[in-house]
């Protein structure tokens, strides 16, 4: 079993040496916090990776058109690094299937009920899925 927890502080990293994989909330992300920027991201990433850990940039809220432009460019920025990416819309996952990385995705079905079909879709697409709170 793996300790995945948010982190709404930069100054927090510390306090995470035990935590397995961290998520990154941004501006994309539903019920946050706090959201961190490019900068702060980047940070989070090379501490992540000094200590061994996996970053997850939180993606997870549900896109409007006219929002979907920015978070491409948003995810352009970020697609190349050894993180994965929590997500919620189609829309993302769309993104990454174009460019065969569906495996950094990781499925958040925090407003959505899950049931056992939709986890085992997402399995077989290669994708981890995190159930839903309802």
């Amino acid at each position: 079993m793996k300790i995945i927890s948010e982190i709404n502080d930069i100054k927090m990293l510390d306090d995470m040496l035990e935590v397995d994989e961290i998520i990154i909330p941004t501006v994309y992300s539903i019920l946050r916090e706090n959201e961190f920027r490019e900068d702060d991201i980047n940070k989070i990433i090379s501490w992540c990776i000094v200590h061994g850990k996996k970053a997850i940039i939180s993606v997870d809220r549900i896109f409007e058109e006219s929002n979907v432009h920015g978070l491409f460019k948003f995810l352009d920025k970020f697609k190349d690094y050894d993180v994965n990416f929590l997500f919620s819309d189609l829309c993302v996952l769309d993104y990454f299937n174009e460019l065969n990385m569906l495996h950094k995705l990781v499925y958040n079905a925090f407003t959505y009920m899950t049931n056992y079909f939709d986890i085992n879709y997402y399995k077989k697409l290669g994708i981890r899925v995190f159930m839903s709170n309802e």
